[in-house]
């Protein structure tokens, strides 16, 4: 524990504003974030991991579709598919895209730089589940989809 802890404090340290910092992994941080700006956030579907998770999201080969965004110097970056070993159409999924890429913009004008984790519902809405540090070569976030250090565009395939 003391380890997750040490290595979340260090990737912090490169990438959030000073007034952020400790708050980017409380989900008490994230939840007053969208409710402010009435982004829609749901992080009980993490709670008991894939199987929490099953009962409501839209499923493709046995795991729910789920988005990552990044953002960086307040502005959405890239979009990856979560889970990078099953590849998804991106023409199939661009409205869901769409309306995750919007709602992580109402966060951008304060955090600057962090990703958001999203969660296609079976009715084809999107919720947010998780927020965090944003990616860097040298830590933070992982790139899913991405070559590490990368992060750029939309990425519904594996491209390392």
């Amino acid at each position: 524990m003391i380890i997750a802890r040490t290595a979340v404090l260090r990737r912090m340290a490169v990438v959030a504003p000073v007034r952020v910092k400790p708050d980017l992994t409380r989900r008490s941080y994230w939840a007053s974030q969208c409710r402010r700006h009435k982004v829609p956030y749901q992080p009980r579907f993490l709670k008991y991991g894939l199987k929490g998770m099953c009962s409501v999201a839209r499923m493709i080969e046995g795991f729910p579709v789920r988005f990552r965004m990044y953002v960086s110097d307040r502005m959405v970056v890239a979009c990856s598919n979560y889970h990078r070993h099953r590849a998804l159409d991106k023409e199939a999924w661009v409205v869901q895209i769409i309306q995750a890429d919007c709602w992580t913009r109402y966060l951008c004008e304060e955090i600057g730089d962090f990703t958001t984790d999203w969660l296609v519902l079976r009715d084809g809405r999107v919720v947010m589940i998780a927020g965090g540090p944003a990616h860097t070569k040298d830590g933070g976030a992982g790139s899913c989809c991405f070559v590490p250090g990368q992060v750029s565009g939309i990425a519904m395939e594996n491209r390392n």
